[in-house]
């Protein structure tokens, strides 16, 4: 059975739950085979959105940003759920509604695996990689694909960027967009810690325990098992929590631990191959912009195609919104083909909602959204 093969294929058993913008689109679900880290064999699910007019050309693939290290939270369910739990994929809906209304795929991999590893970046890549060469199964064997992830979603795109030479080298890949992205665990983990998003922390070390049996051990050595939450509640829960003073502490400086905050971490390796653009916020409180600069400039220095568009404002999830149609623009522009300016490009803005061409992108959305919710409504009921 070979990587990327679909085994199964089904219709959602219920509609797509969206609050935020309409999803007019056929949907599928596959179940595709894949692997873990160590080359053992798994299943993966993703999502296949078909909208009107679509041009099978084109598959927009949309890594969610998950971060949680629990079966219950992955975008092939959360998208159906519509709870409170899976808040974020709402936000991410409307994000995807924006790309259907350009008449792309979108292709939903559950990328963190049947275990819920996060943020584990061999599972991550090979995850989107395999949906990817499903999608070019089910929909069209030249299809050309692009790539968009915030938070979470950007670290698995960025991976898949990376290893897509090496590992699938028959995927016809555009470009990608990162927004948020994580560039350096242990960075994050000590920037969030102790904050209102400290429930990350409990998602990092769960997630990477799944996927690491040395890391596991390594954390249950501390005597505290953690439960795991979606990303939302973890937010909530652990609210403020000091896990490196009061509950697993000084982990930060466990030997075990360090070597896979590094294992997985993008500074330090090989930059991708293919267009890539970053967009990020100056005062991020999760990833800090510190380390998206010393990443930029080691991809820079190994010759990388890439666009850096800084946003000046402030906030983490402000930046997913502000971003989105900057990276669909540009994302439009390498579907065109259209050539990019220079080999490193970055650019500061009071916000990302002014890049280029943002607001005929926001103004076509809105009119087609608009459009859609229309004709839905029956003015004779």
């Amino acid at each position: 059975m070979r990587l990327g093969e679909i085994l199964k294929v089904r219709q959602p058993p219920v509609p797509i739950r969206s609050y935020l913008a309409p999803i007019k689109a056929i949907s599928w679900q596959l179940l595709i085979r894949s692997e873990d880290s160590f080359g053992n064999p798994n299943v993966i699910a993703a999502t296949i959105l078909e909208p009107p007019n679509a041009d099978s050309s084109k598959i927009l693939a949309y890594q969610a940003f998950e971060n949680s290290a629990t079966g219950d939270c992955r975008p092939s369910y959360a998208i159906l759920s519509g709870s409170f739990e899976t808040f974020q994929i709402q936000a991410e809906l409307a994000f995807i509604s924006a790309a259907l209304s350009k008449g792309w795929f979108v292709l939903i991999p559950d990328y963190e695996g049947p275990q819920s590893s996060f943020p584990a970046a061999k599972i991550s890549a090979f995850s989107v990689m395999n949906a990817m060469r499903a999608a070019r199964t089910f929909i069209n064997k030249e299809a050309h694909f692009a790539m968009l992830g915030y938070s979470g979603g950007a670290f698995a795109s960025a991976w898949a960027a990376i290893l897509q030479p090496q590992y699938a080298p028959e995927l016809k890949i555009v470009g990608a967009a990162l927004g948020g992205l994580i560039v350096n665990i242990s960075a994050l983990v000590e920037n969030v810690d102790g904050g209102p998003y400290a429930g990350l922390v409990v998602n990092i070390l769960n997630g990477l325990g799944n996927e690491y049996p040395r890391f596991k051990y390594a954390i249950h050595r501390y005597g505290l098992n953690l439960r795991n939450y979606c990303l939302v509640s973890a937010a909530i829960h652990y609210f403020g929590s000091k896990f490196n003073v009061d509950v697993y502490k000084n982990f930060l400086q466990n030997g075990i631990i360090k070597y896979y905050f590094n294992k997985n971490s993008l500074l330090g390796k090989q930059a991708p191959k293919l267009p890539i653009f970053i967009y990020h916020s100056m005062l991020n409180e999760m990833s800090p912009i510190s380390e998206i600069y010393k990443l930029i400039d080691q991809w820079c220095e190994q010759g990388a195609q890439l666009e850096f568009s800084e946003d000046l404002s402030y906030n983490h999830m402000v930046e997913a919104f502000s971003g989105i149609p900057a990276a669909l623009t540009w994302l439009e522009d390498r579907f065109e083909k259209k050539k990019m300016p220079a080999k490193c490009v970055r650019e500061k803005r009071a916000s990302n909602l002014m890049y280029p061409g943002s607001s005929t992108l926001i103004k076509h959305h809105l009119k087609n959204s608009l459009s859609q919710v229309m004709s839905s409504i029956n003015l004779f009921s």
